[in-house]
Parts: structure tokens; sequence; C-alpha cells
């Protein structure tokens, strides 16, 4: 019989942790408003941003460089006819005139007394003319710096110049808020005339190809036609809206250039193309949502372009009469809400920002060009996407649910659900089967939607949702609901601090999850483990168990609250966005947070990652969209790559040292970044007389990298006194090896020579104060050899030349070795001559005590003592303050 073996299953691969992120791409706001200016060559947009100028490409939307105005709002922008120039004003009344491709300022002058609300360049590029809100208008030449013309006679702000587009006629055109159209002669400095026809202000001009007819069109709603060569009025075409833009369009018939297309744009939104001389509308392209449109001009790629009031730019096609929209740019779009990938293959994401627009953008975008979803009536407040990518739901201010489906990359409307009183705040797919959703809202309740009529597949019309049940689950407002990966629970998250977990099948609440302090704003289940996280006002995120709804991990870091988080690595780790503006990525298991990102400049509100964790975007109320790639393999490999190459180098410098190969062994230890090695190596080679041309030859050799580097080092090394010997001498060699002028253009050359001055001046102090000490020293030591020869063989052989001689071969140094050499001698020689001292004044004091003895007995042996015995007792008295005195004396020496 044969044994049967057991069934060996192959274990699941083993994800590695994620480390590291790196930025993608961002969408940042580029468009804020005013009037675009495009490059003579059609290849840049200049547009207004805010306190900046920012350049875009023209075909990508890719915001290329920023002109910044001081902090100062940017009033307006002209772009140089013939070269990459641009010149725009500020509310600081400055004007500038910038190189596109260096960016580098060519000329800034203050032109008005008043902000200058209008800018135009001569056809020739160099004069510019200047209107401001003072009712004058100045013409400057760039190229020389000064005003040419300064024009008086306009009634009220100044808001529109151009040129007379034939550059022989020098004239200059000007439309203020009277309605009136100025013409100025620049030969004569005067006005030439002024056309009068319309009764409000003139917002746009144009002109017919062959310079003879010009368009006028303002907010009077009508747009005149002039003939300039009888300075006439021919006719007044009422257009029935507040026109902002009015353009000449290309033509094919070159016989009559009287005969020709006309597109106006206004406060309806919609672009609006009328044939001349007939005057009849052409074509009409579809509103835009509704938004009225501010700008219009025509690209020199013959494109349209359009700029909204809600900071949207348009490009059209206009072929074969008719209009195209070929491609659109999100200048600004507010506040992000909510982000989705969607998609089959996940190449789109969806936007939900402070608009009833959904905003779909490519993944590989690296601006704001997207396309706009229209289905709520009021802002879109939560997303959710299937995992296959081809269902979008969102969840509006209007109290509605709109369910999406994807169609050749296209989504159309397939269901819309209402019910709720209030605004439906979050709204989550059931990730299994997509059978069901489910919504929160405003009004403390959420609702189980039935999904089964998508399966009918694309009807005529949108299917009406139907809620299978309403559930009152907390307090305050649901911010936020998930549904588990198995269909079967759902959990939400409210403002009244705590979240709950639910039964799909009957809505029966199973657990109450209670420990934040403060409101919560997202809960998600995990993927593989039966735990459940919630993130909240008070800063932290919490992993709660759904076997007995206990708080498992806490998880803090964030400075405010945390708005999102979501499970990645199989549920492992933890992403988590915050009011703080970062995105921090948690270790589950050791509660480390591994890696913080800091893109953002506030709330960051949005929060998805792909299907494969690859990427992962965030957008908040920066108006800023961050795709970020998981880089934590290219990163690891470059690691360890890094790490054998430093072993295989550091083998290399320690073989060098062997052979004494001090100057290959020095270049290595400034390429591996070892500055205690450094230090090493240059004692060696100042040390050892064989190498001393060493250290000069690999300064002078040395990259400008290389020697910045070095000088680090060095400033380091100059820090601490017991270093200074081989900094000082480093120093000496690189002023005396590289000349001045490269030395000034080495990287970070200043902050590297602000660090060095101070401990320099200490060590001069340092070497000055013990050059005094060796002076004194000489002193002493010509007052000894005066006094007598008590100095040693050895000291009188060095004397104070060779103190002075130490100390000027090397000031830091030598001085301080020298000055110790002989100050050791001199203390010696002077702790002799005192013991000297001291047993000879003791030898002298024993002497003359022993004569006054003598003397005394001599008196008495004579018979003296009675007749002198007054005059004995002072004598004694006074030999006994003599010895005193001489024992004082004694020990003093």
């Amino acid at each position: 019989s044969r044994v049967r073996k057991p069934a060996q299953h192959m274990a699941e691969p083993v994800v590695p942790l994620k480390t590291s992120f790196c930025l993608e791409q961002s969408a940042e706001v580029v468009f804020t408003g005013g009037r675009p200016a495009v490059s003579h060559d059609g290849e840049q947009l200049f547009c207004l941003c805010q306190d900046h100028v920012s350049m875009l490409d023209a075909h990508s939307g890719k915001q290329l460089k920023k002109f910044e105005a001081d902090s100062d709002l940017v009033l307006c922008v002209a772009a140089h006819p013939t070269e990459p120039t641009v010149a725009f004003s500020s509310r600081s009344l400055m004007v500038r005139v910038v190189d596109t491709v260096s960016g580098n300022v060519k000329k800034s002058f203050k032109g008005h007394t008043a902000p200058v609300l209008a800018l135009a360049f001569e056809g020739t590029g160099t004069l510019l003319a200047l209107g401001a809100s003072d009712a004058a208008v100045k013409v400057w030449d760039i190229r020389q710096g000064y005003c040419t013309h300064n024009f008086r006679g306009s009634s009220g702000v100044v808001n529109l110049l151009q040129f007379h587009p034939n550059k022989s006629v020098l004239q200059l055109l000007s439309a203020s808020e009277d309605g009136k159209i100025r013409v100025w002669d620049l030969k004569t400095g005067k006005a030439a005339y002024v056309l009068e026809s319309h009764v409000s202000v003139v917002t746009s001009l144009a002109f017919s190809a062959d310079h003879s007819l010009m368009l006028s069109c303002g907010r009077d709603q009508v747009v005149s036609v002039w003939d300039l060569t009888k300075r006439t009025l021919l006719k007044t075409h009422p257009v029935f809206e507040l026109l902002e833009g009015v353009v000449v369009l290309p033509t094919e018939e070159e016989d009559n250039p009287h005969a020709f297309n006309f597109a106006t744009v206004g406060d309806k939104g919609s672009v609006r193309v009328f044939s001349y001389p007939e005057l009849k509308n052409v074509c009409q392209h579809p509103n835009l949502g509704g938004k009225a449109i501010s700008f219009l001009t025509l690209l020199p790629t013959g494109e349209l372009l359009t700029a909204s009031f809600d900071q949207t730019l348009v490009w059209w096609n206009w072929l074969h009469n008719t209009l195209q929209r070929s491609k659109q740019i999100a200048g600004n779009s507010g506040e992000y809400i909510d982000a989705r990938f969607v998609g089959p293959e996940g190449d789109f994401v969806a936007l939900a920002s402070n608009s009833e627009e959904i905003r779909v953008m490519t993944r590989d975008q690296s601006a704001g060009g997207c396309s706009l979803l229209a289905g709520h009536a009021d802002i879109v407040l939560a997303l959710d996407a299937s995992a296959d990518g081809r269902w979008l739901v969102s969840s509006s201010k209007d109290k509605s649910v709109v369910v999406w489906r994807c169609v050749d990359d296209c989504f159309e409307i397939a269901a819309r659900g209402t019910g709720h009183t209030e605004a439906v705040g979050a709204v989550a797919l059931a990730p299994k089967q997509m059978s069901f959703m489910v919504t929160g809202s405003k009004d403390t309740t959420f609702k189980i939607w039935d999904l089964s009529v998508l399966e009918d597949g694309s009807p005529a019309a949108p299917h009406t949702l139907h809620a299978l049940r309403t559930v009152k689950a907390h307090d305050k407002d649901i911010n936020s609901v998930a549904v588990a990966p198995n269909d079967k629970l759902l959990a939400t998250a409210s403002q009244d601090r705590t979240a709950k977990v639910f039964r799909v099948a009957d809505g029966k609440e199973l657990g109450i999850l209670r420990g934040h302090k403060r409101g919560l704003w997202c809960a998600q289940f995990s993927p593989v483990d039966q735990v459940v996280a919630t993130s909240s006002g008070d800063a932290t995120v919490r992993v709660w168990s759904l076997a007995d709804f206990s708080c498992l991990k806490v998880f803090e870091g964030h400075t405010s609250s945390v708005l999102r988080v979501v499970f990645v690595t199989r549920g492992r780790q933890l992403l988590s966005t915050g009011s703080d503006g970062l995105m921090k990525l948690w270790d589950i298991k050791s509660n480390e947070n591994m890696l913080t990102l800091d893109a953002h400049t506030d709330k960051v509100w949005a929060l998805c990652v792909s299907s494969d964790e690859q990427y992962v975007v965030t957008a908040g109320a920066d108006a800023a969209v961050k795709l970020w790639r998981d880089d934590s393999k290219e990163k690891d490999d470059r690691d360890r790559a890094e790490q054998e190459q430093q072993i295989a180098l550091s083998q290399e410098l320690s073989n060098l040292l062997q052979v004494k190969n001090f100057g290959a062994a020095l270049r290595l230890a400034l390429k591996l970044n070892k500055p205690f090695q450094t230090l090493n190596l240059v004692k060696s080679i100042i040390a050892d007389p064989a190498h001393a041309d060493t250290l000069r030859g690999l300064v002078v050799e040395l990259s400008d990298k290389e020697l910045s580097d070095f000088l680090k080092h060095t400033r380091d090394w100059n820090a601490k006194s017991q270093h200074s010997e081989a900094a000082q001498t480093v120093l000496k060699l690189v002023f005396q090896c590289r000349p001045l002028q490269q030395l000034a253009h080495l990287p970070d050359i200043k902050f590297i020579v602000e660090a060095l001055l101070p401990y320099t001046e200490r060590h001069l102090r340092r070497a000055e104060k013990l050059l005094e000490q060796s002076a004194f020293l000489d002193y002493t030591f010509h007052s000894m050899k005066a006094a007598g020869g008590l100095l040693t063989p050895h000291v009188s052989a060095l004397g104070a030349g060779g103190a002075v001689a130490a100390s000027a071969a090397n000031p830091t140094a030598g001085a301080a070795s020298g000055a110790r050499t002989l100050g050791a001698e001199a203390d010696a020689a002077a702790r002799a001559a005192r013991k000297e001292q001291s047993a000879e004044a003791v030898k002298s004091g024993v002497s003359a005590s022993r004569k006054r003895k003598d003397r005394r007995q001599r008196q008495l042996g004579s018979g003296t003592h009675a007749a002198g015995e007054g005059d004995e007792s002072d004598e004694e008295e006074q030999e006994e303050e003599e010895e005193k005195e001489m024992e004082r004396n004694t020990h003093t020496h």
C-alpha cells in the first residue's frame, strides 16, 4: 500500500515593510484669476497666481517657473512679442521686466503713483504701455529705462491697453471706465481721436486681417465694429450677455478680408461664434457648468484659450465651423476634500473639492489637466471606488448619492439615490461583491443602499436607488463609514467621540469604541486582521480589536487632528494624514513612526492608496495634489550598494595607510567623509618631514567641492585647541596655494569663514599671550644670569633667542611648546636659587647668634655686669628682635 504524504501548503510571501515614498508629481495652484498672457511662440502661458506669476507649458499645463513680486499681489501681466521676456505689475506700484529663461529681472521701475492695471507691449518690443487707476497712460522705453509719453485725458480707471497691430502705425488704444476708446498718437504725443459707442466698460479689442476693421465688446452686451480708416462706427450687434472677450478667427478666404468669423465669451459661460458682416450665430458651445468666462485669446497655434471665473483654463479647436474642447487645466481647485484611484488600471484620480463637480485627472499628469463630472447640485463631500476601479460613488451636500460607471475612460451616471435629510458626508462601497453601499450623514443616521439594479447594464436613464435600511447610529455628525473586507460588518466614526461596529445583515450594533477625547474623522478595517483603525481630533490614531472592542494600540505623533488613516502592507502598517500637513507611516507591531513626509502647507483631507500600493495620493486645503510613489525597494538597494562601496573604500584606505601613501589616503578619507581619519592623516603628514610637500600638493589638486569639504573639516578641527595646529597649517596652505578669487566661489565658503574667524582669533590671542610670557622669561633669564650663574648649562645655551625662535616658528604651536620648555628650565633654576639663598641666610643667622653669646660672656667675666645692667638688658632685647627678623627673612626666602 502507498503512504499518502500530507499536503504541503506554500506559505504566502512576506511583504516587506514600506520605508520610503518619493514625490512623483505635484499639482498646485497655478492661476488665481485675471488675464493670462501668451509667449511670442505660443509655448508658454503666464498666469497671475497671488504674489507671483506662474509660467506654464502651454501643451501639458505643467508649471515651469515662478516669478516673484516681493510678496505683493500681482495685478496684470504682458508677454514680449519677440523675446522670452515678461512684464508684470504688483500692488507695490513696481513694474518688473523679467527674462523668462534665466529668471533675472532686467528692469524694475515705479511707473505710476497708483496701481498699474493694464500692460501692453509694442510690436517691436521696445515700448511698454502702462495704464493705471489714476487715469493716466504712460509709455516706457524698457531698453533705455525712461518714460517716453505721458497721456492724460482718460476718465477713471484705465483697464485696457493695446497697440495698433500694424507696426508702422504708431498708435496706442486705451479704454477706461467711461466706455470710450481713445487712440493716442505716439508721434505727436496727443490723442488722435476718440471712439464713442459703448455705454459701459470696454473689455476687449480685436482687429481684422488687414487691420482696417476693429471689433470692441463690453459689459453693455454689444459688439461694435469700427472702420479705423474712416474712424466711424459700422455696426452694433447685441449679444445679450456681459461680454469679457472677443477675437477674430482665422479664415481661409483671403480675397475678402472683411468677411470673417469672430468669437465672444461672457457671463453665460459659453463660447459663441458669429459671422461678419451677416452677424449670425454660427456656432455655440454648450455652457461650461454655468461658470462665467473672463478671458478669451487666440493662440499662435490657432487654438482658442478661455479662462473662467473658477480659475479654469480651457483650450478650444476651431475646425470646420465647429468648436471642440481639446484640454483643460484647473488653475485653482480650492480645498480638496477626498480622492480615489479609478479606472480599470487605476490610471485616473477622482478628486472632490469645494465644488459640485468631480475633477478626474490622469495619474501621470503633473499639472491640473482634468475632466469634470457634473452630477451634483452642491459641494461633493466624499468619494469611494470599487476594487476594480470601474465604479465610483460620490455623496454631496445636496443630500444625494450618485453612482458613476467608467466606460472607455469616461464616466457616466449609472444611479442616483436620495433620502437623507442633511448633507451626506461619508460613503463606502462593499469591497467584496459591491452588492450594496453605505452612506453616513449629518442627520446622525447611516443608510444601506441596494446596488443590485446596476447589474442590468447601462440604461437609458440613471437608476433610482432605494435604501435597504436606515439606522440612527450616533448623536452627532457621521464623518466616516467603512465596510469590512467580508461585507459582513460596517463601522461608523462620528463627531460624538465614538466609533461603532454594526452587522450589515440586520443593522444590529455589535460594539462601541470609546477612548478618543475628541470627534472622530475616519474609520478603516484591516484587510487581514480583525481590527479597525480610527483617527481623531485628539491627534491620535487607535487600533481596536473586533473581538472585545478594546483598544490595542495608540499612535501619537501628529500635532493636531488626524483626518485620514488607511492600512497598507497587508495590514502591517498605517498611513495617516492630519491638519498639520503631514503624512506619517506607522509600524503597527512596534508602534514606531517610520516616516514623516511634509509636502503640504495646510490640512490634508484626502488620502488614498492604489490597488497595488505603489502610489499614494494626498490632497488638502492648500489646493495641492501630491502623487507619491513607493520607492522602498530602490532605497534599500541604494543603501545596500552604498554600504558595500563604503566597506570597499574603507579597506582601500587601510591599505594606503599601511604603505604610508598619505596623499591618496587623505583624498580617499575626504571622499568617505571621515573627519577624524582625515585629521590623523594631516597630523601624520605634518609630523613627518619626508611628506612635507604631500599636503601642499593635495590642496593644489583638490576640486572645488573637495576643497570645500576639506575646509569644513578644518572648521571643526579649529574649534578645539588640541587640533588647532593641524587646522592652522591647512588654512595657511590653502591661502598660499589658492587665489582669493577662487576661494570666494567655493560652496558654503561664507559659513565656513564665519565659523573659522572666532576660533582663529582665540588661538591668536593665546599665541600672543605665550609670546608675552616668553619675553618675561627672557628678562628673568638675564636677571638670574647676572646674579651669579644660577642657570643650568642647558638653559644658558637656550637663552632668550631660543624662546623667541621657537615662538616665531609656529605662532600657535611652536610658541606654546618653546615657552613650556623654557619655563620648566627657569622654574627649576629659580627653585635651586631659592634653596641656596635660604641656606646662606640660615648660616649667617647662626653665626651672628654665636658672636653675641661670646660677647656677653666676655662682659660678664670682666665684672662690668652691675654697672651696665640697664644697658645690657636693652642690648639683649635688641638682639632678640634681630634674631626674630632674621628668622622671618629666612622663612620668606
